[in-house]
């Protein structure tokens, strides 16, 4: 889980459904050398699948018809996980703060 303000897909909440990609670069170190993540559960509902794109800031529409409905999430694929922002941290809630030595 990492909030990001200028992430590949745009403003939002990063979660990654392979643990070992957030285990990489992601994670806090501890002074004692251990690390840390965070465990999630996120509702992403209807996920907007796409190509990297850092301008967006809310799902995009699901068509455009009057409704004005949106996606509930954006996903995309980088270094080999599937990955979903989310764009209201009402949906996601961290679960486990898993704490571990690489």
């Amino acid at each position: 889980m990492t909030y990001c303000t200028a992430g590949m897909w745009g403003v939002g909440t990063y979660f990654a459904q392979d643990a070992l990609y957030s285990c990489g670069n992601y994670r806090y170190s501890l002074p004692n050398g251990k690390s840390q993540v965070f465990l999630a559960q996120v509702l992403t509902g209807h996920s907007h699948n796409c190509n990297s794109d850092s301008s967006i800031r809310r799902p995009p529409k699901k068509n455009e018809s009057a409704s004005g409905q949106r996606y509930d999430s954006v996903s995309g694929t980088t270094g080999g996980s599937t990955v979903y922002i989310v764009y209201e941290n009402r949906v996601a809630y961290p679960t486990y703060l898993i704490t571990f030595a690489l």
